[in-house]
């Protein structure tokens, strides 16, 4: 992190690339990329080489297995546990999600822009606003209730965003309600399949703003016999 110039906690996904590319490559190890494993050399337990279906044949004291779906572990017979298995759940998985970018929108600019809409979605009286927020709830009036409920803190305090040298922190829910009302679709994960949440957001030089904060609604079974690139891991 370091090396690739963190300040806090925003790492620029470039620079991150090259400086671990550059740190493996001082320390002698391999990187191999979009290769296919024919078969894995063992001796008992130990892992000894890994044949590629393209001829070549890496030995290695040490693998790391950064695949999807533990494709390597799998070929050496390692026992593999659905999702969460071990704690009960096997239908759950830490997923990996897509990040958006946008640039030109300054923190300060997004701070404004929250602040218009914590306090059109907080009033009442704007006959507009509250309808946005309606169509964001699905008409739902429990739901509207709940969208409306993180629009404020303690005594009624509006729940503005957090920023500090390099992120963006964002408790309420007034960004993901003007979305979804822009997009004419619920915010509920079940009944619309994807959602903008609350996002965590890194900051980089430029205005460029990584947002974290869209959740899918998949099931593990399909996304695992799809692969990382199959059709159904990206519907």
């Amino acid at each position: 992190m370091q090396r690739a110039g963190v300040v806090k906690v925003a790492i620029d996904p470039g620079n991150a690339n090259m400086a671990l590319r550059q740190m493996m490559k001082e320390a002698g190890i391999d990187i191999l990329s979009n290769v296919k494993i024919d078969s894995v050399i063992q001796e008992n337990q130990k892992i000894l080489g890994l044949k590629l279906s393209r001829g070549e044949t890496f030995l290695g004291k040490q693998f790391i297995d950064s695949t999807v779906n533990a494709e390597l572990a799998q070929r050496a017979g390692v026992k593999k546990l659905p999702g969460f298995a071990s704690l009960g759940l096997p239908k759950s998985e830490l997923s990996v999600t897509l990040v958006f970018e946008t640039q030109g929108l300054s923190p300060q600019s997004l701070k404004a822009i929250e602040l218009s809409y914590l306090k059109r979605f907080n009033n009442a009286a704007d006959a507009e606003a509250q309808q946005w927020l309606n169509i964001a709830a699905g008409s739902d009036p429990a739901l509207a209730q709940m969208l409306r409920n993180s629009l404020t803190r303690a005594y009624g305090q509006l729940n503005t965003m957090d920023s500090g040298t390099d992120y963006i922190d964002v408790y309420s829910r007034a960004l993901p309600i003007a979305y979804h009302a822009f997009r004419g679709t619920k915010h509920y994960l079940p009944e619309s399949k994807a959602i903008l949440d609350n996002p965590n957001i890194a900051v980089l030089p430029g205005n460029r703003l990584f947002w974290n904060g869209l959740l899918f609604f998949v099931d593990v079974h399909p996304v695992r016999s799809a692969g990382p690139w199959g059709s159904q891991a990206h519907n």
